[in-house]
């Protein structure tokens, strides 16, 4: 079927291309996210020095919050 000289086939295939592209984009963009990411974690570091570990609370008061 033609609609104004574009065919099925050009619109499929552009659209597996379009697909393609943006799953490209998500790659290289969740790259630069995750790199900025670790820079920041590392200038933070040598700031404010190494994050502490906090420990999952279940709504109880720990033994030392009792006393």
């Amino acid at each position: 079927m033609v609609m104004g000289g574009i065919t099925d086939e050009v619109l499929f295939y552009g659209g597996i291309v379009l697909a393609a592209f943006s799953f490209f984009a998500l790659v290289i963009y969740l790259l630069i996210f995750k790199i900025g990411t670790v820079r920041l974690d590392v200038r933070l570091d040598q700031e404010y020095g190494p994050r502490e570990k906090r420990t999952k609370t279940t709504g109880k008061r720990s033994r030392e919050c009792q006393k």
